[in-house]
C-alpha cells in the first residue's frame, strides 16, 4: 500500500473533494484524520473510512480560529504521535465581482479559505521537522488563476494566495525534508456545484475540452500521488484537474 502507517489529516473532509481524498488514503493503508464543522456529515465519512479498515480519528474544529486548530492538532498527536501529511481542503464557495464584496465578505473569505492553510500549516510544521519529512498539499482551485469564472472575486484572490502560500512553503521547508504542493482543481461535481441552476452546469462543460464536470476522485487521485513516495522530488508545483478547461 501507498501510505501503510502513514498518518493524514485532511481538513474540510466531511463531503466533496476532502471525502474522497480522506478514502483514498485509507484505502492505501494511512490512518486517517477527519476535520469539519458538521457533525452529522464527518460521521458518515468515518464509517466509510472504517469500513476500509482505516484507523480514524474525528475531530470537529474551525481551521480558521487558531485555538481550535491547536486542540485539533493536540488531539492528532495524542492519538497518533505525529502528522505525516497535511491536506488544506477546508474552504467555502463566495460570489459577487470587485463591487459587490464589502470588507466582511472579504474578510470572512481570507479566514475561511487561507487563514485555515496558513493556521494548520503552521501548527504541523515543528513535528515534521523533528521527522526531518513531510507532505503538506494545499488545494487551492482554477478560480485563483482565471478571472473568467463564476467565483467571487473574494474567493479568487484567497485561492491565489494559497498558490503563493504554497510556492513560499516549498521553498523554505525543503531543507526539512518537507514538500509543499497545491491543486488548483476546476468545476467539479459536489454538492456545492449542483446546487447552481443547470444552465450554469451546462455552461462549465461547454468549456471542459474532456467534456464532463471533474469527480471528487479525481483530484484525490493527485492528492494521492502527491502524498506519496511516487512525489518525493516534486514541490513547490499546482496541478491543475479541470479537464482543459484552463491550461497555462
Amino acid at each position: 500500500m501507498r501510505l501503510e502507517g502513514k498518518v493524514a489529516l485532511i481538513t474540510g473532509s466531511s463531503k466533496g473533494i476532502g471525502e474522497a481524498i480522506a478514502l483514498a488514503y485509507a484505502s492505501q493503508g494511512a490512518h486517517i484524520i477527519l476535520n469539519g464543522r458538521n457533525h452529522d456529515d464527518l460521521r458518515r465519512v468515518e464509517k466509510r473510512v472504517l469500513k476500509t479498515g482505516a484507523d480514524v480519528l474525528t475531530v470537529p474544529a474551525d481551521v480558521s480560529a487558531e485555538d481550535e486548530v491547536q486542540r485539533m492538532m493536540k488531539e492528532a498527536v495524542e492519538r497518533f504521535g505525529r502528522i505525516d501529511i497535511l491536506v488544506n481542503n477546508a474552504g467555502q464557495m463566495f460570489f459577487g465581482g470587485i463591487e459587490e464584496t464589502t470588507s466582511e465578505d472579504l474578510d470572512r473569505a481570507l479566514n475561511v479559505n487561507l487563514k485555515s492553510v496558513f493556521l494548520c500549516s503552521q501548527a504541523v510544521l515543528p513535528r515534521m521537522r523533528a521527522l526531518s519529512r513531510g507532505r503538506i498539499i494545499n488545494i487551492s482551485s482554477g478560480g485563483g488563476k482565471n478571472v473568467r469564472t463564476i467565483a467571487g472575486f473574494s474567493y479568487g484572490i484567497t485561492k491565489a494566495a494559497i498558490i503563493y502560500l504554497t510556492r513560499r512553503m516549498a521553498h523554505e521547508l525543503g531543507k526539512y525534508g518537507i514538500t509543499a504542493n497545491c491543486i488548483a482543481p476546476g468545476a467539479v461535481d459536489t454538492a456545492m456545484s449542483r446546487s447552481f441552476p443547470a444552465y450554469v452546469l451546462n455552461e462549465f462543460v461547454k468549456d471542459i475540452p474532456l467534456g464532463r464536470l471533474g469527480q471528487p476522485e479525481d483530484v484525490a487521485k493527485v492528492a494521492l500521488f502527491l502524498a506519496s513516495e511516487d512525489a518525493d522530488y516534486v514541490t513547490g508545483e499546482v496541478i491543475d484537474v479541470n479537464g482543459g478547461a484552463y491550461i497555462d
